[in-house]
């Protein structure tokens, strides 16, 4: 079964990007911090984040952001489903 992170990498695969994700401690505070990219087309989006899927929901919405003619992108402006 997929998780939600899952559809979420499926998403901006599907829309052309490419991406990475890491997850480290911050040297001052010792929390634990996740953080996304993708880049495309020069384009480059980074979102960090408490948790893993909360990195990938904020990458998400940049990904949108960036590339507002993606056909997905133009979906959701619609009201379809993800």
């Amino acid at each position: 079964m997929a998780t939600y992170v899952d559809i979420l990498v499926r998403e901006i695969k599907a829309a052309g990007w490419s991406f990475g994700y890491t997850a480290c401690r911050d040297a001052d505070t010792g929390a634990l911090v996740h953080v996304a990219d993708a880049h495309k087309a020069g384009q480059r989006c980074l979102a960090r984040a408490d948790t893993e899927l909360s990195a990938f929901m904020e990458l998400r919405g940049l990904v949108d952001k960036a590339a507002p003619d993606d056909a997905h992108a133009q979906e959701r402006e619609r009201g379809a489903p993800p």
